[in-house]
């Protein structure tokens, strides 16, 4: 199963059709029987793919596994695709599918999402790639690696490495060095690569691929795409191009083998967003929560705008939250986003507006100057919808419905497809 997160297929159809011929594996897709897929039962706060991909896999409803965050995944013990074939002698394997953790008794391969904790893989080489990947995705936009990193993902590469990619790698490791989109399409270039050597190596019947640069480039330049002229400036970079060039080749390891059956979906898509939000994070979240008067056990990172802080007493506990509710910039609450839970609190920073020289982060006692609290991580220009679209392989005919198909009932239509 091929997952191409998030990516918009009918804007990607409309590149096809004006460079025909230059992405031939996508045509090829676009000619496969489809269908439209949605999330049922969802609201706007729910339209993530932290909640949407356990939905997927589990063949349950947000309201019934109730993953809101990533990491999550404790909470739901419902049984999910991988797990359910293994249980059935099915030999299975998965690659960096989004909050879903690792219960499989005897995996050939598993390789979690970048932002997840979950058992690692029982053999240390691929455990190792996994975390230095991890790493190079968390420091993407410094572009930091320590050594051990370095030295991994290199086995991984030269382990993996066929003929016909040397050229394509060459090339986006030159473009990778100055431009941190490229870097996420080298990742999903590399963890294909990765993906395809272990799929084949091991012999594995059922296996799940994830990709993630589409939708986080898509995410930022929507409107540099030259398909929507209305918006497109001409000193703006049209990425879409390059997704589809590495997408492609992607598709090609799989849709011309006749002895696979797949499954290519993107699980939800976005929409353009013309007039763009802004994305922020703290610059030093340390400094800044210690100026506020707050004081934590432990800050955490996660991801985009997101953080968890803990604490070690109710009384510090419900101090923060006082404080970090009257942190504003305007009338406006930087953290419009606070949830408690236990001895934590998630945290969202909410504001989206640009910020200017003169504009003021202020609570009862203190006034600090944006600019030097908080950096834009990213303009986005992309939002979620629930619909989506799946292209499916022949065999796969005898098991579709007519109509769209909810999220929750790839779990039952794949099942059934190991059952014949």
């Amino acid at each position: 199963m091929i997952i191409l997160n998030e990516l918009d297929f009918k804007l990607l159809e409309k590149y096809c059709s004006i460079l025909p011929g230059k992405f031939k594996n996508f045509e090829a897709l676009f000619r496969l029987l489809k269908r439209q897929t949605d999330n049922r039962h969802t609201t706007n706060n729910q339209i993530e793919p932290w909640i949407v991909w356990p939905s997927f896999f589990n063949g349950k409803t947000f309201s019934e596994h109730k993953i809101f965050r990533l990491n999550e995944f404790d909470i739901s013990k419902y049984k999910n695709i991988s797990e359910i074939l293994e249980s059935q002698h099915i030999k299975v394997g998965s690659i960096g599918v989004i909050n879903i953790p690792n219960r499989l008794a005897n995996p050939d391969y598993f390789i979690s999402d970048m932002w997840s904790t979950t058992k690692p893989d029982k053999n240390h080489l691929i455990h190792s790639i996994q975390k230095a990947l991890s790493q190079g995705v968390i420091n993407n936009s410094s572009f930091k690696l320590s050594l051990s990193s370095i030295f991994y993902i290199l086995v991984g590469l030269l382990i993996s490495l066929r003929v016909k990619n040397i050229f394509t790698y060459l090339l986006l490791t030159i473009k990778a060095i100055r431009d941190r989109y490229i870097r996420a399409l080298w990742l999903d270039y590399y963890i294909n690569n990765l993906h395809y050597y272990l799929f084949n190596k091991n012999k594995t019947n059922f296996s799940t691929v994830f990709f993630n640069a589409g939708a986080h480039i898509q995410h930022h330049n929507y409107n540099n795409s030259i398909i929507y002229n209305k918006y497109y400036k001409a000193n703006s970079r049209d990425y879409f191009p390059e997704i589809l060039a590495v997408y492609d080749k992607i598709l090609g390891d799989y849709i011309h083998n006749k002895s696979l059956e797949f499954i290519v979906l993107n699980g939800l898509m976005q929409k353009q967003i013309p007039q763009g939000v802004y994305y922020y994070r703290l610059k030093n979240p340390d400094l800044f929560f210690n100026l506020m008067g707050i004081d934590t056990s432990k800050i955490q990172l996660r991801m985009s705008r997101d953080l968890t802080l803990h604490f070690d007493s109710a009384r510090k506990l419900k101090v923060a939250v006082s404080i970090l509710h009257s942190i504003k910039i305007g009338n406006e609450k930087i953290f419009g986003e606070l949830v408690v839970d236990k001895n934590k609190i998630y945290l969202t920073i909410t504001y989206n507006k640009k910020i200017k020289s003169e504009v003021r982060v202020k609570n009862k006692n203190l006034s600090l100057n944006a600019l030097n609290i908080l950096r834009v991580i990213a303009t986005k220009n992309g939002s979620h919808i629930s619909s989506g679209t799946a292209y499916f392989s022949r065999r796969f005919s005898l098991f579709l419905p007519k109509r769209k198909i909810f999220i929750t009932e790839f779990l039952g239509l794949i099942i059934r497809f190991f059952k014949t």
